[in-house]
């Protein structure tokens, strides 16, 4: 029975080119989905990006140990033992990792993915392979759009998974202040800008601030202006790189409905994109702590009517009646559980995913549960 007190804490067109980044591991999932009464081999590590790489090819090795057992008796061809072996000293691959690893193999399948969260341990074989390690890492990384505006330039990135990805806007925004306000190069004067009234204001030069001010907020009304022709209607957080003094214009000018309130301060000019990723990396993590911190409002508000759940038994029953809302999976504890029920539970997890449940991972250390549920509808009553 779960109590209140339970632990968990915490040129394409630009829109074509982002859809292909953000369903990558998606697009993958779906593909090793589809393979199945194969000899199916799912291998998975948690690896270093940096110092030690030793211990990635350690962690392999370990993770594969009498695997070869394990298949003996089955059609799968030795070249696919022979690459899961290779790996085990070749110490070029193991010195270019990222914080997982996840290799599924098969005689018709030889494929690595490199994960961007520290992922649970499988050796996993079977007739399918087991597509949990790209379920936690697809709700695991969340996305920001990063959309740097200066007088000089107007540019925009998508931070993914430890990427950064800069997304063609030259066909849709202005490339900057003097395009977007009609300044003749040869005067430097302002001919003319008009407004959303269709009234041409500002003819000659002025210095007046009023005015300054206001020639501001209509660039950043025409840097939005084509902006929401490519990312209008997505739910991505948008986040400025400018100076100060332009996120309050910005945020009043702009039609997009997921705005942060909070910007890369200073001139973007020269914001490289390590800059931008080390800038955003505690704002895309508070992301998922947001999501767990409505997870569990809503288990608080579940314990009364039986909708709750910490129980695996309890859990599997509900799959066979597609009974699951929403799960927590506390992966620290998922960790610690025998190497088989490891496989078996993260393949329910799978299923229960694939029939809708919402799936969010964390590492809980204070937390003994290994998993967190929410029925659809309540198990007791329903007829």
């Amino acid at each position: 029975m779960i109590t209140k007190g339970s632990s968990f804490k915490l040129h394409m067109k630009p829109y074509y080119k982002l859809k292909i980044i953000m369903m990558l591991i998606e697009e993958k999932k779906k593909q090793l989905e589809a393979v199945e009464n194969d000899m199916c081999i799912t291998v998975t590590i948690p690896t270093i990006k940096s110092g030690n790489y030793e211990k990635n090819r350690i962690r392999w090795k370990n993770a594969i140990s009498g695997l070869r057992d394990n298949i003996q008796d089955n059609n799968l061809d030795h070249s696919v033992l022979e690459t899961i072996d290779d790996l085990s000293t070749n110490n070029e691959f193991w010195a270019h990792q990222e914080h997982g690893l996840v290799g599924y193999f098969s005689n018709n399948t030889k494929e690595f993915i490199k994960l961007k969260h520290e992922t649970v341990e499988l050796c996993d074989v079977s007739e399918s392979f087991n597509i949990y390690p790209l379920i936690s890492e697809i709700q695991a990384q969340s996305s920001l759009y990063v959309l740097c505006v200066s007088k000089n330039k107007t540019c925009l990135y998508l931070v993914s998974r430890g990427i950064v990805e800069e997304i063609d806007i030259s066909g849709c925004v202005v490339k900057d202040y003097d395009e977007a306000m009609n300044f003749d190069d040869s005067t430097g004067s302002l001919q003319h800008h008009t407004t959303q009234s269709g009234n041409a204001k500002f003819h000659g030069t002025s210095a007046q601030e009023d005015i300054e001010c206001v020639r501001t907020k209509q660039y950043l009304r025409r840097v939005d202006d084509g902006l929401m022709e490519i990312i209008q209607g997505q739910k991505i957080p948008l986040m400025l790189a400018c100076v100060d003094e332009y996120l309050p214009i910005y945020k009043e000018v702009t039609s997009y409905n997921h705005m942060i309130d909070q910007n890369i301060s200073g001139n973007p000019d020269n914001l490289s994109k390590q800059d931008i990723l080390e800038s955003t990396d505690c704002i895309l993590t508070s992301f998922l702590g947001d999501k767990v911190a409505k997870f569990l409002k809503k288990i608080d508000g579940s314990l009364d009517s039986n909708m709750a759940f910490n129980n695996i038994d309890i859990f599997r029953e509900a799959i066979t009646m597609n009974n699951i809302d929403a799960l927590l999976v506390n992966e620290s504890n998922l960790a610690q559980l025998d190497k088989s029920e490891i496989n078996k539970l993260t393949r329910d997890i799978v299923q229960a995913h694939n029939l809708g449940a919402k799936i969010i991972c964390v590492n809980d250390e204070e937390s003994d549960d290994v998993i967190l549920g929410i029925h659809r509808f309540n198990r007791t009553t329903a007829s």
